[in-house]
């Protein structure tokens, strides 16, 4: 999976109170809430790369409440970091039965699927994401629709998809950059280096937008202006994986 890095969101659930009278009810509610906490725990760890941790909150969240859509997703999302694609698929397609208005769950789901190379399904799944009335954001389901395209070379798909993006969220700097390398991919320069100029108003130049600038000035036959964005992404990510790339790229071109 080329593009398309693990986005894990956080279920920002409301716990549930304990309200009832009988001990018996009690401890219910307290393992549901205990269930929760032990899944957002693990969420945090997994997001620190924390795998071991990750896997002990998450079975304990399950052992508290197996119906738990947040366990049962970060537990998929944990299957997927240790490879075993059977048993992330399988929880997080569970969370989507417990939870199924949860967009972001339908995405994670995508992000599995294109990383599988499984596009067809990926491109269904993003799209009912982003078309799902409770997702707050669905420009996200759409740019990972587009990344996805890109991995599978599918580059005016890839376009369209970013364009739905940017529809969604005018000034989402991320997509209007994966704009740029959708239109460099299809030969069309003017336009990439057009869509470049735009995410420059809306964010910092990154290691990657500078990357791709460098590509773009190159293929207009600007080396002047490749040259001076190399030398300030040098300057400011000198040991980003994209400074290495241009190195290898100036050092053929001598």
């Amino acid at each position: 999976m080329k593009h398309l890095h693990l986005l894990i969101f956080l279920l920002l659930a409301s716990l549930l109170q304990a309200c009832a009278n009988t001990s018996t009810e009690r401890t219910g509610v307290d393992l549901k809430k205990a269930s929760q906490l032990n899944a957002e725990l693990a969420l945090g760890y997994l997001r620190q790369n924390n795998l071991s941790q990750a896997k002990q909150k998450l079975d304990k969240a399950l052992e508290q409440d197996k119906s738990n859509p947040l366990a049962n997703n970060t537990y998929g999302l944990l299957n997927i970091r240790l490879d075993k694609p059977d048993l992330a698929e399988k929880y997080l397609k569970k969370s989507i039965e417990l939870s199924p208005d949860n967009g972001a769950f339908i995405n994670n789901l995508g992000i599995f699927l294109c990383g599988q190379n499984r596009y067809e399904e990926a491109e269904k799944t993003f799209f009912r994401a982003a078309t799902n009335k409770f997702y707050k954001t669905p420009e996200y389901a759409y740019d990972n629709a587009g990344l996805c395209a890109l991995d599978a070379a599918e580059y005016p798909k890839a376009e369209y998809f970013f364009q739905k993006a940017l529809q969604m969220r005018a000034n989402f700097a991320q997509a209007r950059l994966h704009l740029a390398e959708a239109t460099y991919k299809q030969l069309k320069f003017y336009e990439a280096a057009a869509h470049l100029a735009e995410y420059e108003k809306l964010a910092e130049p990154s290691p990657a937008s500078l990357l791709w600038g460098i590509y773009i000035q190159q293929a207009l036959g600007n080396k002047l202006g490749s040259e001076q964005l190399g030398l300030e992404l040098l300057q400011r990510f000198p040991k980003s994986k994209q400074a290495a790339t241009y190195l290898k790229i100036r050092s053929s071109m001598d």
